[in-house]
């Protein structure tokens, strides 16, 4: 905590598991804790994690559209299918 005092910072955003209870337990009092119950959301809090995240999801889309690119025509039918499968699957 001294680190983060002497870089200014004063607020700490996490999604704490087991391993970081012990953290906990001289929490200062100076200091805000923010829960986020996913990591995603935790680093999309900050700008430089909006900017990360927004990075990794163009570099995802291009990506997933360079491989379509490349699938055949019955290819992409057949993914179509898989996809309508999965969600059958995972609303039941």
């Amino acid at each position: 905590m001294c680190l983060l005092r002497d870089l200014g910072m004063t607020t700490v955003f996490g999604n704490p598991g087991s391993t970081e209870l012990p953290f906990f337990r001289d929490f200062p009092k100076d200091f805000r804790y923010v829960l986020g119950l996913q990591e995603s959301v935790v680093v999309s809090l900050t700008g430089a994690g909006v900017a990360e995240v927004d990075e990794t999801r163009r570099r995802r889309v291009a990506w997933l559209a360079d491989r379509l690119r490349g699938m055949t025509k019955d290819e992409r039918a057949l993914l179509v299918d898989a996809a309508e499968l999965l969600r059958r699957i995972a609303a039941s």
